[in-house]
């Protein structure tokens, strides 16, 4: 499982490696990968365009809102990476959904036996919290907890349920 956004031509043969395999489900029957969405904000964005736009339908570049959005996914299109729809991600409603998901009553999101401790410290290095804005409004904001420095797997899992709720497996 790639944890990064990919930079290398080699990590992109991987991620398509990946979404190319027929994983088995329990009854048998066969099945890929059917949508993955990549961040491309930072230094690669024009690399993750080109590799979107050639799996279009499939592969998503999506970035991060800077604030609370109508929707939680909407799109724009990138008129310089060939009118290339990209996903912009209100990230406060999935993370707030994921959270509810494994904090709430019933909960919904099962952690597998056997997951490495990484995995389970990155997707709890974020909590929410309220702070002012310029203007005196309070605002929420998901910032990292003190002492935790990655939490890519927790990105990720946000745009896993973004890329679920696209093609509307929002519940499985």
């Amino acid at each position: 499982k790639l944890v990064r956004t990919p930079n290398t031509d080699d990590d992109f043969t991987q991620l398509l490696d990946v979404l190319n395999t027929q994983y088995e489900h329990r009854d048998g029957s066969r099945m890929r990968i059917r949508v993955a969405c990549v961040d491309s904000g930072g230094h690669r964005t024009s690399t993750v365009y080109k590799f979107s736009y050639k799996n279009r339908g499939r592969v998503y570049a999506t970035k991060g809102a800077s604030h609370t959005q109508a929707r939680p996914w909407m799109e724009t299109v990138i008129e310089r990476a060939g009118n290339l729809t990209i996903g912009i991600l209100d990230t406060d409603y999935y993370k707030t959904t994921i959270h509810d998901m494994r904090t709430k009553l019933p909960a919904v999101w099962h952690i597998p036996v056997g997951i490495e401790k990484e995995y389970v410290q990155q997707i709890s290095a974020e909590e929410k919290v309220h702070e002012k804005s310029g203007s005196g409004q309070r605002k929420a904001v998901w910032v990292l907890r003190d002492g935790y420095v990655a939490n890519h797997y927790w990105d990720c899992e946000v745009g896993a349920l973004a890329g679920a709720e696209r093609v509307g497996l929002r519940r499985l």
